[in-house]
């Protein structure tokens, strides 16, 4: 819905579960801020990014961890530097 987002947003689109940066808007982010989809910097920076995935918890007996785990896709990655702020 249009009423839902300012001119000037950033914006990161989804469909299906996946990232569309022909549709997102990041222009203007601040020095410091980098904001992306995670199936991007997997390709472009897995070293960045794998160190951190399934450390949140164990999946054993965990069902629907175990599950969403499984069938991850994409997700949204936001990285801020030490003092950076993002005011929009």
């Amino acid at each position: 819905a249009p009423h839902l987002l300012t001119e000037d947003s950033h914006r990161l689109v989804f469909v299906n579960g996946r990232h569309r940066p022909d549709l997102s808007d990041l222009t203007g982010l601040p020095q410091g801020v980098e904001l992306t989809g995670l199936a991007d910097l997997l390709k472009e920076q897995p070293s960045e990014v794998e160190p951190y995935l399934g450390r949140i918890g164990e999946p054993d007996g965990m069902a629907l961890l175990a599950l969403n785990t499984a069938f991850m896709q994409d997700g949204a990655v936001l990285r801020l530097a030490r003092g950076a702020v993002l005011e929009r």
